[in-house]
């Protein structure tokens, strides 16, 4: 009779310790994520790292503007006439 005591004792004992803990998720912080982070950067005009090519990105100096391509021109007023 003892031992069914101590066994009804010891299993309600393991079902105190099996419930579940209340626990918390990590909550999202977009201004972290290494996207976000260097598109800001970029946007700042600061150092950044490129997220394909892992590059070091340098830092835009003031006054500094992209390379502009010249493209020429195209008459835009010819106009087929019909037969």
């Amino acid at each position: 009779m003892e031992q069914n005591e101590n066994l009804a004792n010891s299993v309600e004992e393991n079902a105190t310790d099996l419930t579940p803990t209340v626990t918390r998720k990590r909550k999202r912080d977009p201004t972290q994520w290494k996207r976000n982070v260097s598109k800001t950067k970029r946007q700042a005009g600061q150092e950044y790292q490129s997220l394909k090519t892992k590059e070091i990105i340098p830092e835009k100096k003031e006054g500094q503007q992209m390379d502009i391509f010249y493209m020429p021109i195209v008459n835009t007023s010819y106009v087929s006439t019909p037969f």
